[in-house]
């Protein structure tokens, strides 16, 4: 063979090297964002049914944020005496909380997403359970503390994102926000 002939087969050889190279990145790079939209869809699908399970406590988390603290007044630390229609009304509030603070704090659900789908109702549910709270640690110390850590999470998500101001905010609630460490007013 000549020297032309073994130039061009090498320089054939060495496009057709290039050429499945180039493939395979490009097959490299669909995959991964298929992945993404594989993640990202669960996730999405993870936040639609922690929504859907948030409508359906929605009076119960109402009546807790509204009703509750008084219960817990009239029965002054004997909570073991509240009524059981009380108490089931208000326990699986807490669990559907517990379960979220898992989820977002093992990233299965991105914090961002819960706080705009639930916003302000986590910390206001968790300061008028927090006596009834403590009650219950006494027999389980670690009891409810993913959703004591989610709520920490959203203050400082609240801190970190003042905003989601609009433009419509005036300056005054801007600096109320901030002044309040970015809380919303609750829905009290």
């Amino acid at each position: 063979m000549d020297t032309t002939s073994v130039d061009v087969a090498q320089l054939i050889t060495a496009i057709a090297a290039t050429i499945s190279s180039i493939s395979v990145l490009a097959a490299l790079l669909v995959a991964r964002t298929q992945l993404r939209l594989l993640i990202n869809t669960r996730r999405l699908e993870s936040s639609v049914a922690i929504h859907r399970d948030f409508a359906t406590h929605w009076s119960d988390i109402r009546f807790i944020i509204r009703e509750f603290p008084a219960i817990l007044d009239k029965y002054s630390g004997n909570y073991d005496a509240i009524p059981v229609e009380i108490t089931d009304r208000v326990m699986p509030v807490l669990s559907f909380f517990e379960r979220v603070g898992v989820l977002v704090d093992h990233g299965i659900v991105e914090k961002e997403i819960f706080f705009d789908l639930i916003g302000q109702s986590t910390p206001d549910t968790f300061e008028a359970c927090s006596r009834f709270i403590e009650y219950r640690r006494r027999r389980d110390p670690r009891r409810y503390e993913n959703f004591e850590i989610l709520v920490e999470v959203f203050n400082g998500y609240k801190v970190i994102y003042p905003t989601k101001i609009k433009e419509e905010h005036t300056q005054r609630q801007v600096d109320e926000m901030r002044k309040n460490k970015g809380k919303i007013r609750s829905y009290r």
